[in-house]
């Protein structure tokens, strides 16, 4: 048994990963100021509720509990709010994750493994490789590409194991953001079958939460030595937003039509956001396990909107 320290697990995907890890016999603490975390996602955990960028508080908390491996999930991440308050997300994203690392600094932690995101990629109508050059769009891509540097950075103070994950476009229960998934089924359980939606045409490669936690918690085992490394997390696969609502319809059995709202639509978009997961794979040996059509039903049916 390992205890592990996991900031942001209260949150749409930290939730999943606790519950996961806690099953896998480790002895967890969450570390959440609940402003997109929800205590339900975490019942039953020690939680500790504070502010990433509280060094203070983080020092004594890692002190007291002394994990020996750490998953960094707290961020702001849904990229309208993250557009709309630039300030505030850099400082949460960037002197929050200063914060840890440099509480971390004096003690004895196997290794940190910390979320980032494709949006550090530039545009590309292929599939990301890790070994791609960075080149977000937005100020959210710019600053976890910024805390990546920061890994980078503790990892050569250190001399300890810093993974940097990846993640494209994770969907699932109980969404804590607002993205085009929670907005669709909002919709639909309000009643509506004909529906407005933003941009339609840019793909995306959807990955279900349950193997997210399941990518990430592979990455315990994974012999990390006293490198840094960074890995994808996706599908490899990449569906439009149109085909998603087709996905949904067909699962739940009725039409859904559904209109481009230019009020909805972003102003910078990608075209294409594909994951390249080679590199996972051979580390680990984990592959999803959820295609769009499973992952959707398991959401519907979730959510209550398929019995």
């Amino acid at each position: 048994m390992s205890r592990i320290f996991v900031t942001g697990g209260a949150g749409f995907v930290g939730g999943p990963l606790c519950r996961l890890l806690k099953a896998g016999g480790h002895e967890v603490l969450v570390y959440d100021n609940l402003f997109n975390g929800r205590r339900e996602n975490v019942a039953g955990f020690n939680l500790v509720q504070g502010d990433i960028r509280d060094g203070a508080l983080l020092k004594s908390t890692l002190e007291e509990f002394a994990p020996e491996a750490v998953y960094h999930l707290a961020a702001l991440h849904f990229i309208p709010y993250c557009n709309a308050h630039p300030a505030e997300a850099v400082d949460v994203n960037t002197r929050g994750t200063a914060s840890l690392l440099e509480a971390l600094k004096p003690l004895d932690v196997g290794r940190v493994i910390a979320i980032s995101t494709a949006a550090v990629y530039a545009p590309s109508d292929t599939a990301h490789r890790e070994e791609d050059a960075p080149g977000p769009i937005d100020i959210y891509g710019y600053s976890k590409l910024f805390t990546e540097g920061l890994l980078q950075l503790y990892r050569r103070e250190t001399g300890r194991a810093a993974i940097t994950v990846r993640l494209f476009n994770v969907y699932g229960l109980r969404d804590t953001n607002p993205h085009v998934l929670p907005d669709i089924l909002d919709q639909v359980r309000a009643g509506k079958r004909d529906i407005e939606l933003g941009n339609l045409t840019p793909k995306r490669d959807y990955i279900f939460t349950e193997d997210v936690a399941a990518g990430l918690a592979s990455l315990l085992g994974f012999d990390a030595g006293a490198g840094a490394h960074c890995f994808n997390l996706g599908t490899g696969n990449e569906v439009s937003v149109t085909e998603l609502v087709g996905a949904i319809s067909k699962c739940l059995g009725t039409e859904i039509r559904i209109r481009s709202a230019a009020a909805r639509q972003l102003k910078v978009e990608r075209p294409h956001l594909l994951s390249g997961i080679s590199k996972i794979t051979r580390a680990t040996g984990w592959k999803p396990r959820y295609d769009l059509a499973r992952g959707i039903e398991e959401t519907l049916r979730g959510e209550g909107l398929l019995s």
